[in-house]
């Protein structure tokens, strides 16, 4: 039967396939390109499901590391503590967005100092080459991404001492002060 009606059978094939992928598949499909896997936008940008879940990620290793391996990743998966790392990632947006559209910047010399003077990547005093990426290595990360990632943190470091040094005390402060 096969042999005989292998034309008919392909048919059959194609119109058992083909509609279900073409409604659900493409729809998904056209969904990730459209940004429905978004979970907030700020300023214009998106914050992705992936980019969330990294940063859950993250805190959880941070936890870990305080208070050792016992830490239960599904006791932090509450919707209040999902919102309360949404609410992180959006404010880190805002101070991002703020830092750029104040032009701060970190020029190369300035950033390979750093890197340079850091004790994390020394050996016996010294820079060294193969521990800086050693390192890297073991968090997941390339030298420009760790390079972009200074650069993020110094940008957001200038705002953040800015917004403090302008800061104006109250006139209560200030007379609990003197």
């Amino acid at each position: 039967f096969v042999t005989k009606h292998k034309r008919l059978i392909q048919i059959a094939f194609v119109l058992l396939i083909v509609p279900p992928f073409a409604f659900f598949g493409l729809e998904s499909y056209t969904r990730s390109m459209r940004g429905a896997d978004d979970v907030a936008h700020v300023d214009g940008v998106a914050v992705s499901q992936r980019e969330f879940e990294e940063a859950k990620r993250t805190q959880l290793e941070r936890l870990r590391a305080v208070y050792g391996r016992a830490v239960d990743a599904a006791a932090l998966d509450t919707p209040e503590t999902r919102d309360a790392l949404l609410e992180a990632l959006v404010s880190q947006r805002l101070v991002t967005a703020a830092a750029l559209n104040a032009r701060l910047t970190l020029s190369d010399d300035t950033l390979r100092e750093m890197i340079l003077a850091n004790p994390s990547f020394q050996r016996d005093g010294r820079f060294d080459v193969a521990t800086y990426r050693q390192l890297l290595r073991a968090q997941g990360m390339t030298e420009q991404a760790y390079e972009e990632r200074l650069r993020h943190d110094v940008m957001v470091g200038q705002l953040m001492q800015a917004i403090a040094e302008t800061a104006i005390a109250s006139r209560a402060g200030a007379e609990q002060l003197v």
